[in-house]
């Protein structure tokens, strides 16, 4: 149920960039006080060809001192892994210590059985990084991440002393045709905010709509960036309206976004910012 403290979105469109069932609690709030929601998955996610690598990682965990997550999509995609080769996340973990960046990940690990040892305060590769410094300091470790994946994760354990072996898991890919075709016949004049959760799906949606329209787009709606990996990514795309919420929640996001709509600039509420 909406906040009758707030003044709710009502007849607002906002743009999710993910399908409805990928965040279906925030969808479910955004409509219960009364916005027009329009929901396109602006990522898609595959398993590499060769999945050789990732394979022996997992059936030789013991052979690591930590297994860093850094995304849902990683958890799935070596649940996936683990049922091809017939055994369970949890069995092949072992004794391995788990590190996961954000709830979202953490969640997923404990839903596939693994026991989360740290879950970074802040929801960023830096922010974990930074925070298991000492702990990781001379250990094994062992990333499996998507191939849009930057290197200041594996960077910042190097340079700690950690001994890293990077791996991608799965793919990150841009929207099918059916859905650039939607994006492209949207009417974005009529779009009052669009929520972004990575600067992957800010590219792909500028890539879907052209450079031309895309400039138009991006002075006419606010934008509501999730961390601020994609509120830089806003900027550098030359958004000027945009709110950050600083850590993925849904509390945090619908903030961001009243923050956005309805708060003045110098306005800080629950994490939410202006970038």
């Amino acid at each position: 149920m909406a906040d009758s403290t707030k003044p709710g979105l009502n007849g607002k469109a906002i743009f999710v960039s993910r399908a409805r069932e990928e965040s279906p609690e925030l969808c479910r709030v955004l409509e219960s006080e009364g916005a027009k929601l329009i929901t396109e998955p602006l990522l898609r996610f595959a398993a590499p060809e060769d999945t050789t690598s990732i394979d022996v990682a997992l059936q030789n965990l013991a052979e690591f001192d930590w297994w860093v997550l850094t995304s849902r999509h990683a958890v799935e995609f070596a649940a996936l892994r683990g049922r091809v080769l017939k055994r369970s996340l949890k069995e092949l973990a072992g004794q391995v210590r788990i590190g996961a960046i954000g709830s979202a990940t953490s969640r997923a690990a404990q839903a596939a059985g693994l026991q989360v040892s740290y879950a970074a305060h802040e929801q960023s590769s830096a922010g974990l990084a930074a925070e298991l410094a000492l702990s990781l300091a001379g250990k094994r470790v062992l990333l499996l991440r998507s191939n849009l994946a930057d290197s200041s994760l594996p960077q910042a354990l190097a340079k700690s002393g950690s001994q890293v072996t990077d791996l991608i898991a799965y793919y990150t890919l841009g929207p099918d045709d059916a859905t650039k075709a939607r994006l492209e016949s949207l009417d974005w004049g009529g779009v009052d905010s669009a929520i972004f959760f990575s600067p992957s799906a800010i590219q792909n949606l500028a890539l879907a709509v052209g450079p031309e329209r895309w400039k138009v787009l991006a002075n006419s709606l606010l934008a509501v960036a999730i961390g601020a990996t994609t509120a830089e990514a806003l900027r550098q795309s030359g958004v000027p309206r945009c709110v950050q919420a600083q850590q993925p929640s849904l509390e945090e996001i619908i903030a961001a976004l009243h923050a956005g709509l309805a708060i003045s600039p110098s306005h800080k509420i629950m994490g939410a910012q202006r970038s």
